[in-house]
C-alpha cells in the first residue's frame, strides 16, 4: 500500500489535496494478489481524488487488523460530496458514471478485483459526508 501511496502522492499533491495515512503498526500477511491490491487501491485513490474539491480535499488512507474476523481492514475514504442510497446503488453497476467521460467500470472493477481475492468490498457513504470503501482481506495463516 505504502508503495502505490507513493506513486499517487505527486498527483494528490498536484491537485493540492491532502494525503493522510493512518497505518497500523505489526500487520499480518494477507492473501492477496499484489497486482490486484494495486489496481483496487489506484483506483479507489483516483476516484476519490476526482470527487473532492481541489484545495480543500482530504483523503484518508488506513489500514487495521480485526482479529475478531481473522482479516485485515483497508479503507480509503475522502471528504467530498458523497452519494445518496440510489446514486451509491447506481455506481457499483457496470458503465454507470456521474463524471463526463466516465467509463463507469472502476468501483465494479474494484469489486471484482476484490472477490477475486476473497476480499469483502464495502462502500459507505451518505450526501455531505463522503465516501469510504472498505476491504477486508484474508490474513496469512
Amino acid at each position: 500500500v505504502k508503495e502505490v501511496v507513493e506513486l499517487l502522492k505527486s498527483r494528490l499533491d498536484h491537485k493540492h489535496i491532502q494525503l493522510s495515512l493512518d497505518f497500523a503498526d505489526n500487520l499480518p500477511a494477507v492473501r492477496a494478489s499484489r497486482r490486484h491490491l494495486e489496481h483496487i487501491i489506484v483506483n479507489l485513490v483516483t476516484n476519490a481524488a476526482e470527487a473532492v474539491i481541489q484545495g480543500k480535499g482530504i483523503i484518508i488512507i488506513s489500514t487495521e487488523y480485526c482479529p475478531d474476523v481473522n482479516r485485515l481492514r483497508l479503507s480509503v475514504q475522502d471528504n467530498g460530496p458523497g452519494m445518496t442510497p440510489e446514486l451509491l446503488r447506481q455506481a457499483q453497476e457496470p458503465f454507470f458514471s456521474t463524471k463526463p467521460g466516465g467509463t463507469g467500470l472502476g468501483l465494479p472493477l474494484c469489486r471484482a478485483l476484490a472477490w477475486q481475492i476473497n476480499a469483502l468490498f464495502q462502500i459507505d457513504s451518505a450526501p455531505g459526508n463522503g465516501v469510504k470503501v472498505t476491504l477486508q482481506l484474508e490474513v496469512e495463516t
